[in-house]
C-alpha cells in the first residue's frame, strides 16, 4: 500500500504489475469478485461506477471478454455477461 502526499491510499499488486488501460483493471477486478462468489448484477453495478469502464465502448469490452474466454479454453464464459451494462435492481 502506498499513502500519497494528498492522503489517498493506493493498493499495488506488484505480482501482476503491467501498463495498460485503466478499464481493463476494472474488468479483471470484477472477474475476481465473481470468482469469489459475488452476484453478477452487483459486480456489474460496482464496475459501472468507474468512468473508465463506462466510457469504454461495449464492443471493446466484449473483445476483452472474448479473449479471456479463449484464454481459459472456454471455461470462463461468465466474462461475456460481465462486460454488459448493469442489471437494474
Amino acid at each position: 500500500m502506498i499513502i500519497r502526499a494528498d492522503g489517498r491510499l493506493s493498493v499495488v499488486d506488484w505480482g501482476q504489475v503491467a501498463l495498460g488501460p485503466r478499464w481493463v483493471e476494472v474488468g479483471y477486478l470484477g472477474a475476481v469478485l465473481l470468482r469469489e462468489g459475488h452476484n453478477l448484477g452487483e459486480v456489474r453495478r460496482w464496475m459501472w461506477r468507474f468512468p473508465e469502464w463506462r466510457r469504454t465502448p461495449l464492443a471493446v469490452r466484449r473483445t476483452l471478454a472474448d479473449a479471456m474466454v479463449g484464454h481459459t479454453g472456454g471455461r470462463d464464459t461468465w466474462w461475456i455477461g460481465l462486460v454488459d451494462t448493469p442489471i437494474a435492481g
